[in-house]
């Protein structure tokens, strides 16, 4: 089955109720310019390729320029599709405008990002998800237990998404941590995570937060923090991997979300495991640009490669041959994804890698 629903999640176009075989299946439909997600089902959990044939499927616009395509998943895979001058999704559209705010991974320090006192320090150790540091926020203790970026001229976006990895460890049940957006002359929470019901103890996450002009007053002294709110010194969570993009033209459609790093995601598609070692494969730049290398080693087979969001979302799909490939990324915007390759014997190698501008 497939739906299509438009940027308000309302279900423009749908379909169910097919048979098994070869057959090619067209649907033709018309659609108003916007952007829309189309989310395809497979009830054996399968996908339409590899296992048992080489089904695909693709949407295309009017001129026959497609927009999206696929064929390996499991149960359920979403992409977006653009139409007209909205941007955000190929085809038609108008390529959003993105550029880099921040990006922070703590290295050699702080970078962009301010030490809120006794309750904050940059740490060294096996809970940073990326090298070797992060920030640790712990206890409740205001401005202490948070950290805190430049100021910036946030007045030209009409979008400013925080995308960020992070560990929580001896959380208590309902204990949690904020990201916040300082306008000018006050503090506003953006989002909440909260132990027991966001998260987990000992475990990595990665989370996206997508703040909107008409929500939020963007002015020309924004500046974010995270902030640990929890009930002792030994209740902590680290901070890493912090890419602040700015966009303008509304790319981002997707909102809040938070995903675990090495579980399969709420909406069935499987994100990287932290210690997943794919000798097959290598992927550079990382962080890359406009254009990324894939190399495919140690193997003759052909691959379905799939570049996924930190939510599981499919953005881009295609096929990968042994050797060197390369993919445009000029269609994503700054932040954190995961490259996957699927042999037709159903083999699995995912790594993670970094858009920037």
């Amino acid at each position: 089955s497939w739906t299509l629903k438009n940027s308000a999640g309302q279900t423009v176009e749908s379909g169910s109720g097919y048979a098994d075989g070869d057959a090619s299946i067209t649907e033709t439909f018309c659609l108003a310019d916007g952007c829309y997600d189309f989310t395809i089902n497979d009830s054996y959990g399968d996908g339409i390729c590899c296992s048992y044939g080489n089904g695909s499927y693709s949407l295309v616009d009017a001129s026959g320029t497609s927009l999206i395509s696929g064929a390996a998943f499991t149960s359920t895979e979403t992409q977006q599709a653009c139409l007209g001058s909205t941007g955000g999704g190929g085809g038609g559209g108008t390529t959003p405008s993105t550029t880099q705010i921040y990006g922070d991974y703590f290295e050699s320090g702080f970078g962009n990002w301010n030490d809120g006192g006794g309750d904050c320090a940059r740490y060294n150790g096996s809970r940073s998800s990326e090298g070797s540091y992060s920030i640790r926020l712990r206890d409740n203790s205001s401005t202490a237990s948070s950290m805190t970026s430049d100021a910036f001229d946030a007045t030209s976006y009409d979008q400013i998404t925080v995308d960020f990895t992070f560990y929580a460890y001896s959380m208590e049940t309902g204990e949690d941590f904020f990201v916040k957006i300082y306008n000018g002359s006050s503090w506003s929470t953006v989002e909440a995570y909260v132990s027991g019901t966001d998260f987990s103890n000992n475990q990595f996450y990665t989370a996206s937060v997508t703040l909107d002009k008409a929500n939020y007053n963007f002015t020309s002294s924004a500046q974010l923090r995270f902030q640990c709110d929890a009930s002792a010194n030994a209740d902590q969570v680290y901070i890493d991997e912090v890419v602040v993009t700015g966009i303008v033209g509304n790319a981002r459609t997707m909102g809040n979300s938070i995903a675990e790093l090495n579980t399969p995601s709420n909406n069935a598609n499987t994100l990287p495991s932290l210690d997943e070692v794919a000798l097959e494969m290598n992927l550079y730049p990382n962080p890359a640009t406009s254009v990324l290398n894939i190399d495919i080693l140690n193997t003759e087979a052909t691959f379905v490669g799939r570049i996924m969001d930190a939510t599981g979302k499919t953005l881009w799909t295609g096929d990968i041959e042994a050797g060197n490939n390369q993919i445009n990324l000029n269609q994503l915007v700054t932040g954190i994804y995961y490259f996957t390759a699927v042999k037709q014997d159903g083999t699995v190698i995912t790594k993670k890698f970094v858009k920037k501008n």
